[in-house]
């Protein structure tokens, strides 16, 4: 298939960019938990993608407009019109490049990308998992700042407050936060090994949520065992 370079070259590009591993599996990680047989090796695309917008992208970025049919069907590739001149992007008298239709593109994604999956919005993650997610983010600064102060204390010099943590300097370190976020920037920086610290409150929150689901499951069981109960003896 002539489209299927440009084609894999678009979906690598779409993988690179925006595919990583939801908090959920971020915490297991992390903690040192299992991943489930469909985790491992997988990278998933956040759940506001789908393969017809990106089949549609795909398709712009090649100088045609893909557009369905009421029955979902796009039909022919021939029947695509040309993208509109861009003075940027598309300049007039560009040409359009080879494309593949719907299902070459399906066949392609499925034989070079079988790993790469799009997230249900039912997968996604809960907040307390994000949350600890965005924390370990926060650990690049921390660790600057230190290495920054590492520096200057072996050089003895003094530290340029002019200067920010990006060219040298940590001392306006901290001004990119507000808020709450601000509050667990600096609550972290006080712990003398922070990755430890937010990897065993992870730790504490895998356990809770394992036990809240052994809990939950121990009472559905229970419930189905009284449905047959007079209703006053039900669960």
């Amino acid at each position: 298939m002539q489209a299927t370079p440009s084609l894999i070259e678009f979906l690598q590009d779409v993988s690179d960019s925006y595919g990583e591993p939801y908090a959920t599996r971020f915490v297991r990680e992390i903690t040192g938990t299992t991943l489930r047989e469909s985790e491992v090796d997988a990278v998933e695309m956040p759940s506001n993608f789908t393969k017809r917008k990106l089949y549609r992208d795909y398709c712009f970025a090649q100088g045609h407009l893909a557009k369905a049919d009421a029955k979902g069907s796009y039909g022919a590739i021939r029947n695509f019109d040309e993208r509109p001149v861009d003075d940027l992007l598309w300049l007039e008298g560009s040409v359009p490049l080879p494309i593949c239709a719907w299902q070459g593109f399906l066949t392609v994604w499925k034989k070079n990308f079988p790993n790469l999956t799009i997230r249900n919005p039912c997968e996604d993650t809960c907040g307390e998992c994000t949350k600890i997610k965005n924390r370990m983010h926060l650990l690049d600064r921390i660790e600057q700042r230190r290495a920054v102060a590492a520096q200057v204390d072996n050089n003895n010099e003094d530290e340029d407050d002019s200067v920010s943590i990006e060219n040298g300097n940590s001392d306006n370190d901290n001004e990119s936060y507000s808020g709450p976020l601000l509050e667990e920037y600096e609550l972290f920086n006080q712990q003398e090994f922070p990755a430890e610290a937010i990897i065993l409150h992870a730790s504490l929150h895998l356990e809770r949520a394992k036990r809240q689901r052994e809990y939950a499951s121990n009472r559905i069981v229970k419930s189905k065992e009284s449905a047959n109960y007079e209703w006053e003896e039900r669960r």
